[in-house]
């Protein structure tokens, strides 16, 4: 849950004071902060962002904690220009966020997994281009 109830990493909040005026009234918000209670232990303005009103915010919350783990990494190594290849370790959370991002960006992907089940998701629904079952290791020599 989030701070005042919602889904973990977004809660909807009344008046918040940003630089003498107030912002998100009744919105969405969401950031990488310390909540406990009521009470944000940060700079508000400075970590939060606004959720648009009409986006649901259970798709908004996995942009705030999955989504940014992978999509920092990615812009520090320039890894949204088309045609750059990247390799994802897993398609638990964080694999299938970097796996959503990085077709977004246009990149060649290969998901490595030591399970055989994730096949049809990372491939047919997720779009990877590759799929290599990190035990085998004749699959791994390649």
């Amino acid at each position: 849950m989030g701070a005042s109830g919602g889904v973990h990493g977004v809660t909807v909040v009344g008046p918040v004071a940003v630089g003498g005026t107030t912002a998100m009234v009744d919105h969405g918000a969401g950031g990488g902060l310390h909540t406990t209670s009521n009470l944000a232990l940060a700079d508000l303005h400075r970590y939060c962002i606004k959720i648009p009103v009409n986006y649901p915010l259970s798709s908004a919350a996995p942009l705030l904690c999955a989504g940014i783990t992978v999509y920092s990494p990615m812009m520090r190594r320039k890894m949204n220009q088309p045609g750059k290849s990247l390799g994802v370790i897993g398609l638990g959370g964080l694999g299938h966020m970097a796996v959503k991002f990085g077709k977004a960006f246009g990149l060649n992907l290969t998901v490595f997994s030591t399970s055989i089940s994730k096949k049809e998701k990372a491939l047919n629904l997720l779009g990877a281009d590759k799929f290599v079952i990190s035990s085998d290791q004749e699959q791994m020599k390649v």
